[in-house]
């Protein structure tokens, strides 16, 4: 058997907050109309992905199984260096229950079905908006703006990856009561 599936995936994100703050307002007061200090801030974030992937099981005599698959991604996170990412995984499994040295097992009920299995893949996770760039942080100091050091910047900044490993059996037993 043969079972090929591919696809394609977009989302963004965008995050704009306004903060609003204010001190020695009165008892009682719901508005911050008349406070003594007021203290306002705003934020605008956004992230684009994009990402296509394929994946191809392939089925030998109904019990040896390899599934393969890429999946390939793109973020406006990661730095100006880093282009599509490959998050490839390979996955093997052997239905054992099939095998005709396990018939009489079967037969009887003490094994419903197993199946011994393998896989491994990658898998990750992209950084903050605007963390590849240099950009200055502006705060107040003794009354007027003062600019400090916002993000360092990084033109390889890309996605922490992760592998993944996975080895196990699945099994049904006395008769998919277990």
């Amino acid at each position: 058997s043969n079972i090929l599936s591919a696809g394609f995936q977009y989302f963004n994100t965008r995050d704009h907050q306004s903060v609003y703050t204010g001190k020695n307002v009165r008892d009682g007061a719901q508005i911050m109309s008349g406070a003594g200090t007021l203290i306002a801030d705003e934020w605008l974030t956004y992230l684009h992905n994009y990402g296509v992937y394929v994946q191809d099981n392939f089925g030998i005599l109904n019990r040896y199984y390899l599934d393969l698959g890429l999946r390939m991604d793109y973020n406006t996170a990661f730095g100006d260096n880093v282009g599509w990412q490959a998050y490839p995984k390979i996955g093997l499994s052997y239905i054992l229950s099939d095998e005709p040295l396990m018939r009489s097992i079967t037969d009887r009920g003490w094994i419903t079905q197993a199946k011994v299995f393998a896989n491994y893949g990658v898998a990750g996770t992209y950084p903050p908006a605007f963390a590849y760039q240099k950009t200055i942080a502006i705060s107040s100091f003794q009354g007027n703006q003062a600019g400090t050091f916002g993000h360092v910047g990084n033109p390889d900044l890309g996605p922490e990856k992760k592998h993944s490993y996975e080895v196990g059996i699945v099994a049904s037993l006395l008769r998919n009561v277990i």
